[in-house]
């Protein structure tokens, strides 16, 4: 729960100046194999899209490249 408290936060912080700080943290997390930490990491990014117009396509676009990476390692 400490997790998802902390992503709560970050979500809830994001702005043009940090966007990129911040996904470059939650994609670190999408290296776990983790299932909850993943799922937890991925609500975030929602989050990001559905709250915050200015960053939609960059996370956009970051969860197609997970998608993809995700894919070809399997």
């Amino acid at each position: 729960f400490l997790f998802n408290s902390k992503l709560i936060i970050l979500t809830s912080i994001v702005n043009n100046n940090n966007i990129k700080l911040l996904l470059k943290e939650l994609t670190s997390y999408t290296k776990s194999n983790n299932h909850l930490l993943l799922t937890l990491t991925i609500s975030a990014m929602s989050r990001i899209i559905n709250q915050s117009s200015f960053s939609k396509q960059l996370v956009l676009n970051l969860m197609l490249k997970l998608i993809i990476e995700k894919k070809l390692k399997i």
